[in-house]
């Protein structure tokens, strides 16, 4: 495509030669035909060298938590048999002006990577692409652009505090045993695998046969227990909490998670629009941090989704719950997290000009705190966790 140079040297080559006509100047012959000539060459020049470099695009990763580096590379290779000329690399970007990256010419069979840092300070998706490539003459005649790859998408996940897990829940959970076999032995009479002899295993639970194969003591290990279960309740009605609130209620409940993940529990993450992702185990894509990615606060009537899946979590006895409540509006709907009895803890998010429901004494669950406007929740759970656990003792 020509650009604006380009049709210039077109409309002076035109009008020269129009002028030589009349007047019969065999000078403005000349120039009009060089002019029109410069334009051929261009045209040819972009011909030669198009389609000879090789261009690939990588995202380091495709989740990363908000505040970690995510870098695309780009990786260009030399082809033809002509060096490349100077190359202009452009990329968009959701939310910003896009990368422009400028890439010196490359001999015959040479290769570079060249690359640029992604915002990864909110949480939320991140739109990469397309790429294109532009290449322009040394004269600026004509612009050539070629798409190169398409839109890639990376996820940006809440900012994550280490905190603390929630505490186990009062009374028996028929689904929870602490997965932490004894040294001497295991209890279970399911069948898990089996593992080389240490001192101190149980002679009676040696499997003779494959000891005898392997020239190696066995021992039959049983099934591990399964798994402690917490579920998360967020609430997201709009104008429960505003929006710093609303990013500080997300980011707490995304630490909430990964606690829980490191203690090896199966979590489920329930919002008041009516989201379940579910008791899910560790995955490389976590359902409760895709959701909390992208969450947003709406007006719906979800409440009572939430509230039932509180209570069907706790009717089952299947394990403990954790309720972040916005303050702003009334959170009678919400106040089953704090009544049942496996509900571990309450957290109620307070906002500028809202009202506060400190000291509601609806609130009953085993855990109540209220992290005040403009504070961080993680000090202050660490705080009340440290403080409920030496209570319990």
């Amino acid at each position: 495509m020509l650009t604006r140079s380009g049709w210039f040297t077109v409309w002076v080559g035109a009008v020269l030669l129009i002028v030589a006509r009349v007047f019969a100047l065999l000078e403005l012959y000349v120039l009009g035909l060089g002019a029109l000539a410069l334009v051929g060459w261009a045209l040819l020049w972009q011909l030669l060298r198009r389609d000879r470099v090789r261009v690939q695009r990588a995202v380091s990763s495709a989740r990363v938590f908000a505040g970690d580096v995510s870098r695309v590379q780009v990786a260009l290779r030399n082809d033809g048999n002509l060096p490349s000329p100077v190359l202009r690399i452009t990329d968009g970007v959701a939310g910003t002006k896009g990368a422009e990256l400028e890439v010196p010419p490359l001999e015959r069979g040479a290769s570079t990577t060249v690359g640029f840092r992604l915002p990864t300070e909110r949480r939320g998706l991140v739109t990469v692409g397309p790429l294109d490539v532009h290449l322009i003459d040394p004269f600026a005649i004509v612009h050539s652009k070629r798409q190169l790859a398409g839109i890639a998408e990376i996820l940006v996940y809440p900012k994550v505090d280490p905190v603390p897990a929630p505490p186990r829940p009062y009374g028996d959970d028929v689904r929870l045993v602490e997965r932490r076999p004894t040294v001497l032995g295991r209890s279970s009479d399911e069948f898990f695998a089996l593992r080389p002899y240490v001192v101190g295993d149980d002679l009676r639970r040696v499997h003779w046969a494959s000891t005898a194969r392997s020239d190696e003591v066995m021992v039959r290990q049983d099934e591990m227990p399964q798994q402690g279960r917490t579920t998360i309740l967020l609430d997201t009605r709009a104008g429960a909490a505003d929006e710093a609130t609303f990013e500080r209620m997300v980011s707490a409940a995304a630490s909430l998670v990964m606690a829980c993940r490191a203690r090896d529990d199966l979590v489920r993450l329930v919002a008041t629009d009516g989201a379940d992702t579910g008791f899910t185990p560790l995955a490389q894509r976590d359902p409760a941090l895709e959701y909390l990615a992208v969450a947003s606060q709406v007006a719906s009537a979800g409440d009572t989704a939430a509230e039932g899946a509180i209570a069907n979590a706790a009717g089952a006895r299947s394990g403990g719950s954790v309720a972040l409540i916005g303050a702003g509006l009334p959170s009678d709907q919400l106040i089953v997290a704090g009544r049942t009895s496996s509900s571990v803890a309450t957290v109620i998010f307070s906002s500028v000009g809202l009202p506060s429901l400190a000291g509601a004494p609806e609130l009953s669950s085993g855990l109540t705190m209220v992290v005040p406007p403009n504070e961080e929740f993680a000090p202050i759970w660490r705080q009340a966790i440290i403080a409920g656990v030496g209570a319990r003792r």
